[in-house]
């Protein structure tokens, strides 16, 4: 079956958007788990240096405390202000969002008793844009910008 100009945009479109937000996605799962296990280490880290520094005496396991918690404190800072969870999330919604479009038009395409109409691409061209504005606000709210 031929396909259109059009609906070779939109695939095309559609292939391109799924390969940057599963990249963002990937990203964002990293960093996400990097702001939440790194902190609670070094949280951790604190807790023990100071408890071994009291019966050891030693005066270094204070100051890697001090530089722990400090570390800690700025990673949850980043973390809170990229919100790195919530985009992981905005990206898979996105990301379910173009398979589902995706699904559908090669749903359609086995149909080959009948092209593809005009209508059906203006359609998921729509599905398309409507996907990307929705997704941009996500983000925005996401991040706390909107």
């Amino acid at each position: 079956m031929d396909t259109s100009p059009q609906l070779e945009y939109i695939k095309q479109q559609l292939n391109q958007e799924i390969a940057n937000y599963t990249a963002r996605k990937q990203f964002n799962r990293k960093a996400a788990f990097a702001f939440t296990i790194v902190p609670a280490t070094l949280a951790a880290f604190a807790t023990v240096a100071i408890g071994t520094s009291e019966k050891l005496g030693n005066k270094w396991l204070p100051i890697l405390a001090m530089v722990a918690t400090g570390v800690a404190s700025i990673l949850g800072a980043w973390e809170s202000l990229f919100a790195n969870r919530k985009l992981w999330r905005v990206n898979n919604i996105a990301l379910t969002g173009l398979y589902e479009i995706r699904s559908d038009i090669e749903y359609r395409e086995k149909d080959e008793r009948s092209p593809i109409t005009q209508e059906e691409n203006d359609g998921y061209f729509t599905r398309l844009k409507a996907l990307r504005k929705d997704s941009e606000t996500s983000y925005e709210r996401a991040v706390g910008h909107e």
